[in-house]
């Protein structure tokens, strides 16, 4: 019965995330966006009905789960709608002027792939050293501390995944989440 419970819960959950998406006025799908009143009142009402399920399966972790899977979807149908419009065709000859473009300043532009690489170097690595310092500050306090190292590191690479979507563009990408890898290598050589 759990099982079937999740499987509801995240079917409407992924449905709330891309009506959301739909509603967006930079959206990818084909077609018009959706209206924006009516489809966010529906998406409200199922990401209402998804947390409702979470926290009657889960408990209080219920909500760890839900925020989780909610930046895991809205990352997600962006790259759901561009790998189902066209695939990236892009193979340079040289490396390090593509590379130069990369790192350069240019128009905005989606660059879904770059912003993806980034999210999964810098990223991670961001999300792994906040955790451990996190856990090296509070190590004294028992076994508590550990796990909620281990649970606000992947929430922390989430949110870094999902915020990584929203620059403008693949070089902004590298450059934001350097700066916050550095940040984060800081916190991490201070504790």
């Amino acid at each position: 019965m759990h099982t079937l419970i999740i499987i509801l819960a995240t079917i409407l959950h992924a449905t709330a995330a891309h009506l959301l998406y739909r509603t967006s006025p930079h959206q990818r799908w084909h077609g018009e966006p959706l209206p924006r009143r009516n489809t966010c009142r529906r998406a409200a009402l199922y990401a209402a009905a998804a947390l409702t399920l979470y926290l009657t399966t889960f408990g209080s972790y219920g909500i760890l789960i839900y925020t989780a899977l909610s930046l895991t979807w809205l990352a997600a149908w962006p790259l759901i709608a561009h790998t189902r419009l066209r695939l990236p065709t892009w193979h340079p000859k040289n490396p390090l002027p593509a590379l130069w473009r990369l790192l350069n300043r240019g128009e905005p532009h989606p660059a879904w792939l770059a912003k993806t690489a980034v999210a999964l170097t810098c990223g991670s690595l961001s999300a792994l050293l906040l955790a451990t310092a996190y856990y090296r500050a509070h190590a004294a306090d028992g076994e508590e501390p550990r796990y909620l190292a281990m649970w606000l590191g992947g929430l922390a690479w989430l949110t870094l995944l999902n915020a990584t979507y929203l620059l403008r563009n693949g070089a902004s990408a590298w450059r934001v989440h350097l700066a916050i890898t550095l940040i984060a290598w800081l916190l991490y050589r201070a504790t």
